[in-house]
């Protein structure tokens, strides 16, 4: 299974933090691709690798990420964002979950939070292996396409994905094209979520892009920050 992690030139600064805490709390086993447009300055650990789509202004935010789906063949994958500061995980769940959506072609993505626990939705039938509770979203809950950490299949992210959107548009536009093609009658996969999550994070930057780049200081625990400061990692 292999992660990929979505930044843009002014997010880069994130990716020594992120991949710090990624590898401490989940585990450098997990290969990580840094999908990014400028090559990010700061050395990375081993299991990190960089695919550069080139200069930004060549690309929206869908419209990059297209660029990169369309050049990679993996089937299910683990997507997050390069804020995404983790700080908690367990392997057992994502491994499981994984596995799952790899033998079930019917489900689309499964959210690792509780993003999509908190809203419509109902109990799935069965349970995973090792027990976990999955939840299903309702034909028209709100950001069934939301960039939360989760686990994708390629051919269903990319099916709703539409060029020229930013990462806010995106999510809203492509959950109502999801909708709507259900109202439609289109076979459309099956969007999943966790009763506990597999992953819980700190956003550790300003949101809806109106502080780019900023650390959110009140997201953080204190002992997070500190930890990181002293790291030189902030």
């Amino acid at each position: 299974m292999r992660t990929f992690v979505l930044t843009s030139d002014k997010y880069r600064h994130c990716l020594p933090a992120f991949a710090y805490l990624f590898n401490k709390t989940l585990g450098a086993q997990f290969p990580v691709v840094v999908v990014c447009y400028d090559k990010p300055e700061a050395e990375l650990p081993e299991n990190f690798t960089v695919h550069s789509l080139g200069a930004q202004r060549d690309y929206s935010f869908s419209g990059g990420l297209r660029a990169f789906l369309e050049s990679v063949h993996d089937d299910v994958f683990l997507l997050m964002l390069e804020d995404y500061f983790l700080t908690d995980a367990s392997e057992l769940a994502l491994r499981s979950l994984y596995d799952f959506m790899v033998a079930r072609r019917e489900v689309g993505r499964i959210d690792l939070t509780l993003d999509l626990r908190n809203r419509a939705h109902f109990p799935w039938r069965e349970r995973v292996n090792g027990g976990q509770e999955l939840v299903t979203a309702a034909d028209d809950a709100l950001y069934q396409f939301s960039l939360q950490a989760s686990l994708w299949r390629r051919a269903f992210l990319l099916r709703f994905l539409n060029d020229g959107e930013d990462p806010w548009r995106c999510e809203k536009n492509a959950s109502k094209r999801i909708v709507a093609a259900r109202a439609a009658g289109e076979d459309v996969p099956l969007v999943l979520g966790v009763r506990v999550p597999a992953l819980t994070y700190v956003n550790a930057v300003g949101g809806q892009g109106k502080k780019p780049g900023a650390w959110d200081r009140a997201k953080f625990p204190a002992a997070l920050w500190e930890r990181l400061q002293t790291r030189g990692l902030l």
